[in-house]
């Protein structure tokens, strides 16, 4: 009789523990805290030079960064949603961005907007071109910015 009442009560201990288990709350992940990145890190991941993200940096226009001690840091999960942020159609792009763009030299979009032949607005006299990205996808053709030369036909 021992034995059957102490593997009944070893039974009841089991199944009352695995209830009991299956009643508390699932535990919390653990706190993953995000890579920070450097400026060469981040750079590398956006496929722009260093440099760049400094430019980006100090016009406010990039990827938001932090600043740990004296060095610039980029949060990979913010990162990763500035890469994948939904872009309006309707950016204005400054008169060196727009040659980069298109690939022409900045001297030959400034003339097609002082031409007429693309849209764009200054803000005040003599200050740089803003152009819309649609209004130099029209000036081009729509033909998306590629390789010029002889195996552009290809």
């Amino acid at each position: 009789m021992d034995e059957l009442t102490s593997a009944l009560r070893a039974a009841i201990r089991e199944e009352v523990a695995r209830q009991l288990a299956e009643l508390q709350p699932p535990q919390p992940a653990p706190d993953v805290t995000p890579e920070l990145l450097g400026v060469e890190q981040a750079a590398a991941r956006l496929g722009v030079q260093p440099k760049r993200l400094y430019e980006w940096r100090r016009l406010r226009k990039g990827p938001p960064s932090l600043r740990v001690g004296r060095l610039v840091k980029y949060r990979s999960d913010v990162l990763d949603e500035w890469i994948n942020r939904p872009r309006s159609g309707d950016d204005v792009l400054t008169l060196h961005e727009a040659a980069e763009y298109t690939r022409r030299h900045p001297r030959t979009v400034a003339d097609a907007c002082r031409a007429g032949e693309l849209k764009g607005t200054q803000r005040a006299r003599n200050a740089t071109w803003r152009v819309r990205r649609e209004d130099l996808d029209v000036w081009m053709g729509f033909r998306p910015p590629g390789r010029r030369g002889p195996l552009q036909a290809l």
